[in-house]
Formats: C-alpha cells, structure tokens, sequence
C-alpha cells in the first residue's frame, strides 16, 4: 500500500523557509508588476542590451530525411528546454542556413500561440529556427543565465501580455520584447550569484516536483490493481479457484460463472431525436469522462450534429473510439451520449457499479484496446465486446467487491488529490521566488551553496 513521503512533505517546508533579508535601499522601477528594486540596480528595456533579433525562416518544403533541424514551436518546453529528439529535418541553402543557424545563449520566442514560452539555446545543435520564432541573441551586459530566470518571471510575462496584438488569434511583435523592461544589477557577480541561488533552489522545487509526480504514477498503478485482484479473483485469497479457459482471463473463484458480455448487459441503441431537438436532454461526450477513473469531469458546451444514444440512470457508457483511453462512465443521471459511445444496460443480476468496475479493469481495456480497426481512428466493436468473457459473481459478493473498491480508490484518489495540489504550490511557489529575486525583493549577495540549509 503506497502512503505519504512525510520526509518530502517535511522537505516542502524546508524548502519554503526564507531567510533571506531584502536589500537596505530601495527606488522606483516606474513599473507597475515590478514595483521597487534595489538602488544600484539599472532599469533598462531589452533593446539596450538585444545584439540581434530575427523572424524565423519560412519553408513550404516537405520534411525531409535528413539534413538541418528545424525548430518549432512545439519542440520549446515550459522549463525553457529545446527538445531535438523529435524535431524534423528540412533542406535549405547555405545561406540561409547562416542567417537562421541558433547559437549557444540564443532565446528563442513564439510569435502566436504559446506566448510566454521560450527556448534558451544551451546545448546547440545543426538547427535553423521556424518562421513562427523570433530569435533574439544578447550582449555580455547581462549573464545569460540570470536572463533565463528574468524570462521565467512575472514580471517579463505581465508586460508581454500586456501589450499584445489581433483579435482572437493574439500574436507578439519583435518590438513588444525588445520593449520589456529589465531591471537587473550591474555587477556580474552579483548576477551570476542569483543565477547560482535560484539554481539550487528550483532543482530542489524541480527534484521534490519529480517525486510527487513519480507519487501519482504508482499510485495510479495501485488503483488499476485493486480493481483488477477485485473484479478478476475476488477478495477472499483462499477460495477455491477454476481455470476460466480464457488465456488472458486466467482462474477465477471456482463458485463465479462465465457468461458472454452480450447476456450480462445489453446494447441500447435508442436515439434521441425529438428530445434532442427541444434541448431537454443533457448531453455527454468523450471529452467530459476523465480515463481510468470514470469521473464526469466539468461538462463544457457540447456541438453536436445529428441524435445521441438515449441513456438512463446506473447505465454504463463505454468510449468506443480509442478504447485505451478507457472512457468509461456509470451514468448518474438520463441523457444522450453524443459522438462514439456504446450504451449498455446491466441485467438484474449484475450490480451497475460492479460492471463498470469490470469494464474500467485493466484486462478488459487491454483486450478491447487489441482489437480496435483503423489506423487513425482506431474503434471497436459491439461485435468483439458481445462475445468476452463476463466473470459474474453472486450479487452479494458483487456488492461487497464494490463496496471495497470505493473504500481503496477513494483513498488512493484522496492522497493523488492532496499531492497534485503540492505540486501545483510548488509550482506557484517556484515562479514566485524566481519573480522576487529577479526583481531584487531578497538580497541573496551573502548567500552560498555550501553554508546553506534551505
């Protein structure tokens, strides 16, 4: 049973004591999202430090095999990373090839779309940047690693988005960053000294992050094994085991019996075409079911053309597109399901919960996921899922196998809940500091990495 790290929850509290004194004087930026910084700081726009700037370079030309790297927008990370693995190859000139090459300290920002991401080329490779980038490359003015933590800030971002440009498709301008105000100090080593502090720092925050996030996989992994020991042999571990015959399925309890899926639930095909006209029906898609664990997430407007499967109450709605992704639903209210769903409803003997449960168990999702037709858009079958294996046990035991699966998920699912929102202060907590000392709200001058406890 996986429980609470107390080290690392005692580990967050260490990480957010702050010790650190604000500087003695303080002065103006006349930036509203700024507000006061250290006096001998200077306060500057972009531009009096910007070297170079450049739109990307645009290519109607397929991608091809091999060749120059082209960097996109969907290849910058949101830590400022820039991931080559993935990235396509394209042909260009040589010429072109110098004018667009990236360079070690080069930043790389999107024009449209992921505002506020950029890239900070570290690790250089053969790569040219897409038009949809705008490349800016600095002088020695400011170290280029106390720069990345300036473009993390709040700061830069509140003033970026401040002054964007177009209607719904929201784009920024070369001018737009260069316009940027940076305050920062003008001694190096005052600004190598907080890019080395907020080193340590975030990969502490990074680091802890990493483990609560590795936290929630396992966790996951449990959940899906409860259900499956559960739904698949039951709780009592002495009873009295058969060979179901069925390779994947393997024993099960020896007083259970096996029926086809089609004779356990039956297929509801009804649709809903006047109730769907007057609007009187609410509607459930693919979207609105979060995968593995059956929750209606926050129904958001549904455009649907053409009718939806009627559905009722404690009916079980299966996601038949992209099965794997395992959307599946015990209904809790009538509706229509609109979009690629099978509805089916349990027969008498079996308990609506105990056969959502059966259908949400890892087994079942892989097994359907394996006979899924079409490359793009894989589907399954009514066909192949009438004809599985259904494993019913008495009702009585039904029920209790429910009743310890909602006891088992609901506390896993208590400890994934508490966890995201760990790392969602620690990444709250992360920008925040990042912010405060590139602004110079915390004087970190004395600090070292080695005399340090926090």
């Amino acid at each position: 049973m996986i429980k609470e790290n107390n080290q690392e929850n005692h580990l967050i509290k260490k990480i957010k004591v702050q010790t650190m004194k604000p500087y003695p004087k303080y002065k103006d930026s006349g930036v509203e999202w700024i507000g006061e910084v250290p006096t001998h700081w200077l306060n500057l726009t972009l531009k009096r430090i910007t070297n170079m700037h450049r739109q990307g370079y645009y290519t109607t030309e397929s991608y091809i095999d091999n060749g120059v790297k082209l960097i996109r927008i969907s290849d910058l990370d949101e830590n400022g990373n820039i991931n080559y693995k993935n990235m396509p190859f394209v042909k260009i000139s040589d010429k072109d090839e110098i004018v667009y090459q990236v360079k070690n300290g080069d930043f790389l920002f999107p024009r449209t779309g992921s505002i506020g991401l950029f890239g900070y080329v570290i690790e250089v490779e053969r790569a040219v940047f897409a038009s949809y980038l705008i490349n800016f490359r600095f002088n020695q003015e400011v170290v280029y690693d106390f720069l990345k933590y300036f473009f993390f800030s709040d700061s830069f971002k509140n003033g970026i988005f401040s002054d964007l440009h177009g209607g719904v498709n929201q784009n920024v301008h070369a001018e737009n960053i260069k316009n940027q105000i940076i305050t920062f100090p003008p001694i190096i080593v005052e600004q190598v000294q907080i890019a080395s502090y907020l080193d340590h720092k975030t990969s502490q925050i990074d680091t802890l992050i990493e483990k609560k996030k590795r936290l929630i996989e396992l966790l996951k992994e449990e959940r899906t094994a409860v259900i499956n020991q559960a739904v698949t042999k039951g709780l009592d571990p002495n009873v009295k085991m058969k060979d179901s015959g069925i390779e994947w399925l393997g024993e099960i309890p020896e007083h259970w019996y096996k029926i086809r899926f089609k004779y356990a639930l039956v297929i509801k095909n009804q649709k809903d075409q006047e109730q769907n006209r007057n609007n009187s029906l609410k509607k459930i898609a693919l979207e609105h079911i979060e995968s593995w664990t059956g929750r209606l997430l926050t129904q958001k407007e549904t455009v649907f053309e053409g009718d939806g499967v009627l559905f009722d109450l404690d009916d079980i709605l299966f996601g038949k597109l992209r099965p794997y992704l395992a959307k599946v639903w015990q209904a809790n209210f009538s509706g229509s399901a609109v979009g690629d769903f099978f509805v089916f409803k349990p027969q008498n003997f079996v308990n609506s919960k105990y056969a959502f449960y059966r259908i949400i168990s890892r087994e079942y999702i892989d097994v359907i996921s394996g006979s899924t037709f079409g490359a793009k858009m894989p589907r399954v079958s009514w066909d192949f899922i009438s004809n599985l294996p259904f494993p019913v046990p008495p009702i009585e035991e039904q029920l209790q196998i429910v009743s310890h699966i909602d006891h088992e998920t609901s506390r896993i699912d208590t400890i994934i809940s508490k966890t995201e929102k760990q790392i969602e202060l620690l990444q709250e907590y992360r920008t925040a500091l990042i912010s405060e000392v590139v602004t110079g709200k915390i004087d970190i001058r004395n600090w070292n990495e080695q005399s340090t406890q926090n």
